[in-house]
């Protein structure tokens, strides 16, 4: 054996002994969960952010396949990879491993689901009291996955009513968003509007226009959380 592969499998050995097994199986650092399972928010951002660094493209037909897994290239796909889920669910379904929450609760890893056409995935606050914060979004095959700013209190959001969202918990999502890194989006504030939408062929309940809310003042409720210029 020569003295240069001999001196590669002491190295390699000695990685062992030390317990660096990824060096040798190529494990990515993200990969920490498995598929359903429990999932930090840390995790949830990295898994996102991975798609923006890839720049993957907005495509309903397509499947995209990399460490994270083989996900569904629209909206809901997209949190699905971004949550570690066994499979791309659909805007309709994905409150079914979720919990529904308060806005003011929002923290980095939920979700933000207009059930009838889109969700986009909460980044962190820019300011809370302001309604401001930054949110990733697969939203239409003009424009690559990325990271933009949002206002709860602006009239639209990714294109909708901001009303018609309602914010959601993935159930199996651990630690809080002071666990998560802040970034800064280089992308615009203001996704082009969405695709018609990634929920199934049958439409899903839809929300009242603006103006046409239960409140009578374009407000919308949904349960017990007031959710249109709440603060």
């Amino acid at each position: 054996m020569s003295v240069r592969r001999l001196t590669l499998r002491r190295c390699l050995t000695g990685l062992v002994l030390l317990g660096v097994p990824a060096v040798l199986t190529g494990a990515p650092a993200h990969a920490a969960s498995s598929a359903g399972g429990a999932i930090t928010r840390a995790e949830v951002i990295e898994r996102a952010q991975s798609w923006v660094t890839q720049g993957v493209s907005y495509d309903q037909g397509a499947f995209h396949t990399d460490s994270n897994g083989t996900y569904r290239q629209d909206c809901s796909g997209y949190v699905s990879m971004a949550w570690h889920l066994t499979d791309s669910m659909v805007t309709q379904t994905l409150p079914d491993v979720s919990t529904e929450i308060a806005a003011t609760d929002l923290e980095s890893g939920d979700a933000l689901d207009y059930t009838a056409q889109h969700v986009i995935l909460f980044g962190d606050w820019i300011d809370k009291s302001a309604g401001t914060f930054h949110f990733y979004a697969e939203s239409n095959p003009r424009v690559l996955t990325s990271q933009y700013q949002g206002d709860l209190n602006a009239s639209s959001l990714a294109g909708w009513p901001t009303s018609y969202y309602t914010p959601y918990r993935y159930d199996r999502i651990t630690g809080t968003g002071a666990d998560v890194p802040v970034t800064t989006p280089s992308a615009p504030s203001t996704p082009s509007a969405p695709s018609p939408g990634d929920a199934p062929s049958t439409p899903g309940p839809t929300r009242p226009a603006p103006g046409t809310g239960a409140d009578g003042d374009g407000r919308y409720r949904s349960g017990s959380h007031a959710w249109w210029h709440f603060w």
